[in-house]
């Protein structure tokens, strides 16, 4: 079995015999004489057909960068054990040939050979609490949730990617000290309602708590990463803060919620406004009129385009045709949170 890298640093390597730090341009420990690199040879990489890796994200993984707060963790697809990285600015991905400036992860023992990776193939950076990827001219690409990256160009990963240089998979995942301590969010929802009533909660607040849910399963589903429940952890009224909730498994939903959608409803107010006076003098046996059927085609056309702008975000390299799969269910939670007479802001 191949042993993992507990850490790979941009000037110090570590033997994974006897787990003691090497100077990174020896190529043998100084120390008990094993080989910090496999020293196969190395030719030039050829081309090799493209095609999508279908492997489900272990399900260990994210407990052990729990555990590892700060560090980024690479799990090789078929492989047991994990590669950490702890402390590391700057590593990169690829083979080692005899003669050459190794990588700093040398990927042979993982039939990187045979699974098109290059030499010097793609490089990750660490920015404060966030990580980027760049493929850096490898011959058969670099793909992140399998999306072809453009060479020489940073794009950011979230915890949980699937990376794939060539046809070698591996998922990427990291929690930082401030994700750490942010599982949880406090909520603010307002609506001149102090008073938690049984009936306000189902018709006000619980829509609104499984748009946000919702919201957070479509985001994760469409990054690839693991999927999270939701949960509840407490719930109260105050007269000064209207009825304030602790959530976690949502945090990126609701900074969606109080970062980008106030400007937004800001900006369709009055669309927004006369929307719901119309709802409020229809009932399900009212025809609707020209009225409201254009404003509902105006407020639509807008919800679109906002979370298609949200999604290309999350994904620049991802093409159109791959969100349209998401947009429909994005839009649907989306138009229940811009819809309802609630203001929602953090703690």
């Amino acid at each position: 079995m191949v042993q993992p890298y507990s850490a790979v640093m941009e000037n110090i390597k570590l033997c994974s015999s006897c787990q003691k730090e090497n100077p990174a341009a020896l190529t043998v420990c100084e120390h008990c004489g094993s080989q910090l690199v496999a020293l196969l040879p190395a030719p030039t990489t050829v081309m090799i057909p493209d095609q999508p890796i279908k492997f489900a994200p272990p399900t260990n993984v994210v407990k052990l960068a729990q555990t590892y707060v700060g560090s980024l963790i690479l799990m090789v697809i078929g492989q047991e054990q994990p590669i950490i990285l702890k402390g590391s600015t700057q590593v990169t991905l690829g083979r080692y040939n005899p003669g050459e400036t190794a990588p700093s992860i040398d990927l042979t023992p993982y039939k990187a050979d045979m699974l098109g990776v290059s030499r010097q193939h793609a490089r990750i950076r660490r920015s404060e609490d966030r990580y980027t990827i760049e493929d850096i001219g490898s011959t058969n690409g670099t793909w992140v949730n399998e999306t072809r990256l453009k060479p020489h160009q940073f794009h950011e990963i979230e915890s949980g990617a699937l990376i794939r240089l060539g046809q070698l998979g591996l998922y990427a995942y990291f929690e930082s000290a401030t994700e750490a301590d942010a599982d949880e969010a406090t909520i603010n929802l307002k609506n001149g309602q102090n008073k938690l009533t049984p009936q306000y909660l189902a018709s006000h607040v619980t829509p609104y708590l499984n748009a946000l849910a919702s919201v957070q399963a479509v985001r994760n589903e469409f990054l690839g990463r693991t999927m999270t429940e939701v949960g509840i952890v407490s719930m109260n009224a105050d007269e000064s803060k209207g009825i304030s909730i602790k959530i976690e498994g949502a945090k990126e939903a609701v900074q969606l919620a109080t970062n980008k959608l106030p400007s937004w409803k800001q900006k369709h107010q009055t669309q927004i406004s006369r929307y719901r006076e119309i709802n409020k003098t229809q009932d399900d046996t009212t025809q609707d009129s020209d009225e409201s059927q254009s404003l509902r085609r105006e407020l639509m056309e807008a919800e679109i385009q906002f979370a298609l702008d949200y999604l290309g975000e999350l994904s620049p390299e991802q093409p159109e045709e791959k969100r349209k799969p998401y947009l429909k269910r994005l839009v649907t939670h989306l138009h229940v949170l811009i819809a309802s007479p609630l203001q929602i802001s953090a703690d």
